[in-house]
């Protein structure tokens, strides 16, 4: 997921891929790696 110009969203050592994993959420996973789990939607819009 890029930062799109936002600087210090994303964890310095983000993946550039991730396997969603059973059980996995878009609020756990926006929790992860852009470290704000209410950043979920934006996650969702990257995925269409």
């Amino acid at each position: 997921m890029p930062a799109q110009g936002q600087t210090g969203v994303l964890i310095a050592d983000y993946p550039t891929s991730y396997v969603v994993q059973e059980g996995d959420t878009l609020w756990k996973i926006a929790g992860q790696f852009p470290r704000d789990p209410q950043r979920w939607p934006d996650i969702w819009q990257l995925d269409k």
